[in-house]
Formats: C-alpha cells, sequence, structure tokens
C-alpha cells in the first residue's frame, strides 16, 4: 500500500493498524493504535473505504491530512507522496487499477465466505445461500472481465513483469471463486469438497497478493526511497 497502512474501524471509530516500516504513515508519525479523527477535515467515521481514499488520493499525486489521536493527544499528519517520474506514474496507474478490481473480488468472495459460515452454523438458512450464488458469482465474472481487459503495458522492469504475473494468478483466481462459490451452495453440507475449493482460491490468493508485493519493490517506490 503507498501510505503504509491500513484501517480498521472498531464501534464506530477508525483505528490505524500495522504501520510499515519506512512507510509514507511511519514518516507521518503514526503509529499502531491511532485513532483517526478526520480525513481532509471531513468526519473519519463516515468515509466508507478510507484504505481506498486514501490510496487513491496518493496515487493521484495528492497528499492527504489526517487528524489523529493517540498517547492522550490530538495532532495533524500530513501524508504525501515525494514527486515522483512519469515512468512511476504510469506504473502507479496501473498498479491502482489491478488493485482495486482486485480489492472488489475479495470483497464479494469474503462476503460469500461469511454467509456459508452463517448457514453451517445455523445463524442464516441454506435458501438464502442459494439465492445468492447468482448474484455473486455474476459479479466475479464482471470483475474478472473488467480485470481481463485492463492492460498490463509490455514495458522493460520487473516491476512490470511481476504486476503480469499477479494479474494472471488473479484471473484464475477468479475462476476458482466462481466455483467454489456455486459449490458452496450446490454442495453445502459437503465441507471437504468446499473446503478443496477454498483452498484452492486462497492459493490463489496468496500468490496474487505475493506478486503484487514483489511488483511493488520492485519499482523501487518502498525500498529505495525516502518518504520524508
Amino acid at each position: 500500500m503507498l501510505s503504509g497502512i491500513s484501517f480498521s474501524t472498531i464501534n464506530g471509530t477508525v483505528v490505524a493498524e500495522e504501520v510499515g516500516p519506512l512507510s509514507v504513515a511511519e514518516g507521518g508519525g503514526i503509529v499502531d493504535g491511532d485513532r483517526i479523527i478526520s480525513v481532509d477535515g471531513q468526519d473519519a467515521s463516515l468515509a466508507e473505504d478510507m484504505d481506498s481514499f486514501v490510496e487513491e488520493k496518493l496515487a493521484q499525486g495528492r497528499s492527504v491530512i489526517l487528524e489523529v489521536e493517540g498517547s492522550g493527544t490530538r495532532r495533524l499528519v500530513w501524508l504525501r507522496l515525494p514527486k515522483i517520474s512519469r515512468a512511476d506514474a504510469k506504473f502507479l496507474d496501473v498498479y491502482m487499477q489491478i488493485r482495486g478490481h482486485w480489492n472488489d473480488m475479495l470483497s464479494v468472495w469474503d462476503s460469500a465466505c461469511s454467509l456459508y459460515y452463517d448457514v453451517m452454523s445455523g445463524a442464516e438458512d441454506k435458501a438464502l445461500l442459494r439465492s445468492s450464488v447468482l448474484k455473486e458469482t455474476g459479479k466475479i465474472q464482471c470483475l474478472r472481465t473488467v480485470l481481463i481487459e485492463t492492460k498490463v503495458p509490455s514495458l522493460p522492469g520487473p516491476f512490470w513483469v511481476e504486476l503480469s504475473r499477479a494479474k494472471e494468478f488473479m484471473e484464475w483466481t477468479a475462476f476458482a471463486m466462481d466455483e467454489a462459490i456455486q459449490n458452496m451452495a450446490s454442495d453445502v453440507e459437503n465441507r471437504n469438497s468446499v473446503r478443496r475449493r477454498m483452498d484452492s482460491v486462497n492459493w490463489g490468493r496468496s500468490a496474487a497478493e505475493r506478486h503484487l508485493s514483489l511488483a511493488f519493490r520492485e519499482s523501487g517506490m518502498v525500498m529505495e526511497r525516502s518518504f520524508f
């Protein structure tokens, strides 16, 4: 992630977590557990997805001002990327598009898995799972199509190679997600069958994330530059 930080919402409060070393967030003075009061002057609790909001602004070359509270004090933190080259800007543009499609896929998948576990625990009816299958698989198929249509430039550089590999694993994993969700509904009682398909999705998911991380690392935007 460009900011080197992720956010979670606990009882309506947005909290900073997993602040990366040598990251934009750490450079700004954010530490794990800081409460986010506002982002660019707006109530942070009203933001639907803080991670995406902050990442998109940074990717566009804009800065973000966070009002944070921690250790009994409240302060302002300015998050910004250093000035980047055209090549880096192009990489970020494609990277963020692919990352966005991937995050949307993961959201659909995690939602389907959550519903499956609720059905297995008796908290939800099987009919609800079956009725949601067409909608969820339809979303996955649409996102996979959009992902396939997002082209990675055939340019020199290991970061483009790794980004292409990440995209390939995402496309394969989207297909595995589609099959797994349908399997959850059609063979809901067969835990072993569902688990095998879930394991396949998790394998593809891990591979895609690994290559995404490698692509960003190979670009040198985190490892070789100071964000202070």
